[in-house]
């Protein structure tokens, strides 16, 4: 279980999977319970600079929601959900510099996981 101001998530046992147990609200967004995220994407041998969780987990579970096919973020664009990302995870505590370094790689990789909820 994972707990941070209104965000509460569940591992789902045997995955990379967390899903969450209510709504989380950020930027204005309702991120609906039951929704599912792997957190921060991040390739297994970069866990140790960039763990799939941090400060930054609640921009990247609202990052993830953003890539979803959910309706009432259907007209938001990679460009805006990556930005957003960015934004967030300053507000977050996340440093200039990592948060840019994540936003670079949001660029660069991101469009095969946009709109994409197979690939998470």
């Amino acid at each position: 279980m994972f707990k941070k101001n209104s965000l509460v998530l569940r591992k789902i046992t045997g995955t990379f999977i967390w899903k969450l147990e209510r709504d989380f609200v950020a930027k204005g967004i309702r991120v609906p319970k039951g929704f599912e995220t792997n957190l921060a994407s991040s390739p297994k041998f970069l866990y140790g600079i960039f763990p799939n969780s941090g400060v930054y987990t609640e921009a990247s579970v609202l990052h993830d929601y953003m890539y979803s096919n959910y309706d009432n973020v259907s007209h938001i664009t990679k460009k805006e959900a990556d930005n957003t990302y960015l934004l967030f995870c300053t507000q977050l505590g996340v440093g200039r510099i990592r948060a840019k370094l994540m936003h670079t790689a949001l660029n660069l990789f991101g469009s095969d996981y946009y709109r994409n909820d197979k690939n998470i």
